[in-house]
């Protein structure tokens, strides 16, 4: 059975309101999955034949070719559904994943603010923007204490990736972190500095010199 563009147009809908990824990595994303899933339904004894995939971003149709020959939409139907979920799953994971990346690598270095999920061997683990941040205790205000669902002000201190995975680290000890969350008032003046301020209003006495 065919692939129905209402069904494609469905997932990626789905994904770009829950995940917030661009609509357009979600399609690249299923149609490298589609193109892989088919190279590798001919068998793995057969050298895969390349096949392009695209997909109308207005109705979800699904079209490919196969040496510039349109392949019947019905081989489509027949491609392992598992198989095709699990490459769509991850090609998408993929996207998400590079997604995260860019969005905290403009934010390294900014102030943010997140909400304790857990504290696993004194490191609180931070959802920060539907992401996951770490906050190690060495990057902690000595003597602080998390619970969950706490909300807690801290500076994205280093992004990176492993493997398909970003790896976040938050501080509150960044300078910037102190400068931002205690920002510099200007001081009031004293009442003694009004007092000495006031001009005088009573009679003034004549000085050494007038006399």
């Amino acid at each position: 059975m065919p692939i129905k563009g209402s069904d494609v147009l469905q997932i990626v809908n789905k994904m770009h309101e829950e995940k917030k990824i661009p609509k357009e990595i979600i399609f690249t994303g299923i149609e490298q999955a589609l193109q892989v899933a088919m190279e590798r339904s001919s068998g793995e004894d057969v050298e895969p034949i390349p096949v392009a995939v695209t997909i109308d971003r207005m109705t979800g149709a699904i079209e490919a070719k196969r040496n510039g020959e349109l392949i019947d939409p019905e081989t489509l139907g027949r491609i392992p559904a598992q198989s095709a979920k699990n490459l769509i799953i991850q090609k998408i994971r993929e996207a998400e994943s590079d997604t995260v990346f860019q969005d905290f690598q403009r934010l390294q270095g900014e102030l943010v603010t997140g909400t304790i999920q857990r504290v696993d061997a004194g490191t609180a683990i931070v959802t920060v923007n539907k992401a996951e941040a770490l906050l190690p205790r060495s990057e902690q205000i000595p003597g602080e204490s998390f619970q969950v669902q706490n909300r807690v002000k801290a500076v994205v201190m280093e992004v990176r990736r492993s493997g398909h995975r970003v790896r976040i680290v938050l501080s509150r000890c960044h300078p910037a972190c102190s400068s931002r969350r205690f920002p510099k008032f200007r001081t009031a003046p004293s009442r003694f500095a009004l007092w000495r301020a006031r001009p005088a209003t009573g009679p003034r006495l004549p000085s050494p010199a007038s006399i």
